[in-house]
């Protein structure tokens, strides 16, 4: 089976495209094995950047879940009409012939995005360095989502963090 996440991955830093990956694969990625079937994503949303993203997801066969053209998650105004008449969080990729393959992309950037970019992990995964959004940002990121599943990473997540400091004060 082939892991498309990776894929995913491969393509975006090969077209040099700003993005962390958050959610349950970065809960994963981050030490804390869980089941996630999605792909969250927050993208740097400046217009080169995200226009960059919107080609990458077209060449790669992703369409939106929704009945829009992709391109309009590039336009700045479409994401801001979405959020505040839609209450949108995220708007979402699918592979048309592998619908499982869902990648959910952040409307609005729901931490600073320099913030994130400049405190993210790099983990290297099949020669690719995967940017990861960090242990602490992504508390924030559950602590606001709140779902149940997330108040679970919180507590995991907390504890992987305790491990980190013990190991590192061991050190000294």
């Amino acid at each position: 089976m082939r892991n498309w996440y990776i894929e995913i991955f491969r393509a975006l830093v090969e077209e040099d495209i700003r993005f962390v990956v958050a959610g349950g694969i970065a809960v994963n990625l981050l030490g804390v094995p869980r089941f996630t079937a999605d792909l969250d994503l927050i993208v740097a949303l400046d217009e080169r950047n995200v226009n960059k993203f919107v080609r990458c997801m077209a060449d790669m066969g992703y369409k939106p879940k929704v009945p829009v053209p992709a391109e309009a998650f590039a336009d700045q105004g479409n994401r801001e009409k979405w959020v505040r008449e839609k209450n949108m969080r995220v708007f979402s990729f699918i592979q048309p012939n592998r619908p499982y393959e869902l990648i959910d992309v952040f409307v609005k950037e729901p931490i600073p995005f320099s913030e994130m970019w400049r405190e993210k992990e790099n983990i290297r995964i099949e020669n690719i360095e995967v940017p990861v959004v960090s242990i602490e940002h992504l508390l924030q990121l559950k602590q606001a989502a709140g779902r149940e599943q997330d108040l679970s990473d919180i507590d995991a997540l907390q504890r992987l963090q305790e491990d980190f400091k013990n190991e590192a004060n061991n050190e000294e």
